[in-house]
């Protein structure tokens, strides 16, 4: 099975309390055939140095170090480099359990899949679970890109992230990710998605995902508006599909993203910024429509199959 190479992409930017647990993640890895692209994005801490000690003693770690310009910059760098047959994405402040790439690489090459994805846990900056009800499952299921994409929008989003997901390398020859923007991986990811044939989820969570004070995730940014781009995104090639779910479910989240927005800004006392007024008028639309497509029998018996349904994702 390993006869195929893996690319692990990882861009660090001023990570030097995390990324040693990211790369001996890594290296602990019983999948041995993989080569790890850190691509330092002008760290100005001791990033750099911390990493090319670890490229200095192991060949499969390729160390580059460019100009700041962001994860888009930085992922887009290292898929212009890479070497491998297959190909993830690890933020550096991440890190996976031991057997991550093998049963990413053999749930890929078992059920012929075209994609392979692994479930994950949030960990606090002290690696402590922040998830409660999490329980240990090791269950596989198979479904189709329309499905899964359908499932990024449902009632319990089972993630459009670019990581915690083996692609094959050919999937990104023409396609990389927006610069200058966030909610990259929602600009991304589905469209590779929605077109494959089969797809795996392994509900172990065998990627840890940190989450840090002061993330741009957790806090009021002009640049969240970013996010409702992506889901606007999402329901114009929803409507090119004719896929009248997929429309309905990234409405719902649009709206949502657009709730979330109002709250940050009131949080921290700031007031509605005015790019988010053509935000606010769609959203009145997208309101009608949502209500309107409970009234639809294709919409209503896809969301009723689908909600309570928990991903671990």
């Amino acid at each position: 099975m390993e006869d195929k190479k893996v690319s692990i992409i990882m861009p660090a930017y001023n990570v030097e309390k995390y990324i040693e647990d990211a790369i001996q993640s890594v290296l602990a890895q019983t999948y041995r055939n993989f080569e790890l692209l850190i691509i330092n994005d002008g760290s100005t801490d001791d990033t750099e140095r911390i990493c090319q000690q670890y490229s200095d003693t192991d060949s499969r770690i390729r160390m580059f170090s460019k100009p700041n310009g962001g994860l888009s910059s930085a992922r887009n760098f290292g898929l212009d480099h890479m070497e491998g047959d297959y190909v993830i994405f690890l933020d550096s402040d991440d890190y996976i359990a031991s057997d991550c790439l093998y049963r990413l690489v053999s749930m890929k090459e078992c059920f012929s899949a075209d994609i392979s994805v692994v479930s994950f846990i949030r960990v606090n900056e002290n690696k402590e679970p922040l998830c409660k009800r999490y329980k240990e499952n090791s269950k596989i299921v198979s479904m189709t890109g329309v499905d899964y994409v359908r499932r990024i929008v449902g009632f319990l989003s089972i993630g459009s992230y670019a990581w915690g997901k083996l692609f094959n390398a050919s999937d990104f020859d023409g396609v990389r990710f927006p610069v200058g923007r966030l909610w990259e991986d929602a600009m991304v990811i589905p469209y590779i998605l929605y077109s494959k044939k089969v797809i795996t989820f392994c509900y172990a969570p065998l990627w840890y995902y940190r989450v840090r004070e002061g993330s741009i995730m957790n806090s009021y940014s002009e640049k969240r508006i970013d996010e409702m781009d992506s889901y606007q995104q999402l329901i114009d090639f929803g409507g090119k599909e004719n896929d009248r779910i997929l429309v309905w479910g990234a409405k719902r989240w649009y709206v949502r993203s657009v709730k979330y927005y109002k709250k940050m800004c009131r949080k921290y006392n700031k007031k509605i910024p005015r790019n988010l007024i053509p935000y606010l008028q769609r959203t009145k639309k997208h309101k009608i429509d949502i209500i309107r497509g409970y009234f639809n029998y294709e919409i209503r018996a896809w969301a009723l199959n689908n909600i309570g349904k928990f991903w671990n994702y």
